[in-house]
């Protein structure tokens, strides 16, 4: 079904601005809420050769446009990053998802080439939300969720809380076998934790087969 006549034109005006801001490759773009108002998060080129994916912020003036210059926030400079030969031989950081608690801003991002065992996830932190434009706010760590036994590749997460919002739940993908790549994938889900200065705690891959808890209030 076609969307209406005015949507259909929105959705071109956006796609023009967002073109016109933004150099070659640009994907997993994500929208973070916070007080000091709407900013687009996302992982692209540098320029316009397939060299290295890196994470961008910019501010939005509305929830489908971009304004100003975009900002780099974080580069895949250490060897957890970097595993991404023979396609992306500068390192990959892509998937970008906002994570906001009482610590500060959280970007969970997956790093390394999504093909390999070796995907993963790291986050940058900002403890200063009015802060987030600034490159220096910005501190990483990771990774923080990797590959064990029947999950091999474990990235891509996205958050969500229980039916009764009190436990926290991740939704990744990962493969059961050594080398499955992207056609081995399947899409899992497990409860996460968050320390008392709002942290998240990943842990480990969940194992395939094995029961757990349904979010509470289900």
């Amino acid at each position: 079904r076609r969307p209406p006549r005015s949507t259909r034109k929105e959705s071109s005006a956006a796609s023009d601005v967002y073109k016109r801001q933004v150099h070659g490759w640009a994907i997993d773009g994500t929208v973070l809420h916070l007080k000091a108002g709407l900013f687009f998060v996302w992982s692209g080129w540098e320029g316009l050769r397939n060299y290295r994916q890196d994470l961008y912020i910019a501010k939005m003036s509305n929830p489908w446009t971009i304004v100003g210059e975009r900002v780099l926030i974080s580069r895949p400079t250490r060897q957890w990053e970097r595993r991404a030969h023979p396609h992306v031989p500068g390192g990959i950081n892509e998937g970008p998802q906002a994570f906001v608690s009482r610590g500060g801003v959280y970007i969970i991002y997956s790093a390394s080439g999504s093909w390999s065992d070796d995907y993963c996830l790291g986050w940058i932190k900002c403890t200063n939300p009015a802060a987030v434009m600034d490159p220096k706010c910005w501190h990483k760590h990771g990774p923080v969720f990797s590959k064990v036994h029947e999950a091999y590749g474990p990235g891509h997460a996205s958050f969500t809380k229980s039916p009764d919002n009190k436990e926290h739940w991740m939704v990744y993908h990962a493969s059961l076998r050594s080398g499955g790549g992207w056609a081995g994938r399947s899409v899992r889900m497990q409860r996460f934790g968050v320390t008392r200065d709002g942290t998240p705690v990943f842990g480990r891959p969940a194992k395939c087969h094995i029961p757990l808890p349904e979010p509470s209030g289900s």
